[in-house]
């Protein structure tokens, strides 16, 4: 289900359709962040399995199409899907003053918006990526929590506007979701 992108089971079941969403329990720490699926979502289909733990959360949904499957079992995944994906991750002390040294002195390398109330960043290129820890989303929408957590949103809409910045409403209902649970959670 969510573990070892080797383990043939979690490959297996990566590769389906899923219409509800993973036990909370799987993320542990992270389990009160988790957003619901949108009416009319599911977890994508991938090929390696997606990122459940107490410091690490990775996943994507994406608007139900039809049929969920093609002949012989083969998921259905449309080339313009409807996929929002999101990563949680729990930054160390040490990394969260790595990067906000970068976006000090790189404040022209990025977007800057907020969402009730909560700055946002559309950061670029691999400025957030940790080495060694399997961070997915790099090019991503981002916000902090106070306790070290990084949340990166990614959705088609962040990378086709002009000279604007402005979020969806699938990228506000999802973020602000997030928010709102951390908000309830102390974070």
């Amino acid at each position: 289900m969510v573990s070892s992108r080797y383990d043939y089971e979690d490959l297996i079941e990566a590769n389906k359709w899923r219409t509800d969403m993973f036990p909370a329990s799987c993320a542990g720490q992270m389990a009160p962040l988790i957003p619901d699926l949108p009416d009319g979502f599911g977890v994508v289909p991938t090929n390696k399995p997606y990122i459940m733990t107490d410091d690490h959360v990775y996943l994507a949904y994406a608007e139900l199409p039809h049929p969920l499957y093609l002949d012989e079992d083969i998921p259905n995944i449309p080339v313009d899907l409807n996929r929002i994906e999101f990563e949680i991750v729990r930054f160390t002390e040490e990394e969260m003053t790595t990067l906000r040294d970068w976006m000090a002195a790189n404040s022209d390398n990025y977007l800057t918006s907020e969402l009730d109330g909560q700055p946002v960043y559309l950061i670029g290129g691999f400025a957030t990526m940790r080495m060694g820890k399997n961070d997915r989303l790099a090019t991503s929408l981002h916000t902090f929590l106070e306790d070290g957590t990084v949340i990166r949103v990614s959705h088609k809409s962040l990378f086709t506007q002009g000279s604007g910045f402005e979020l969806s409403p699938l990228v506000q209902t999802l973020l602000g979701d997030i928010l709102r649970r951390a908000e309830a959670a102390g974070l």
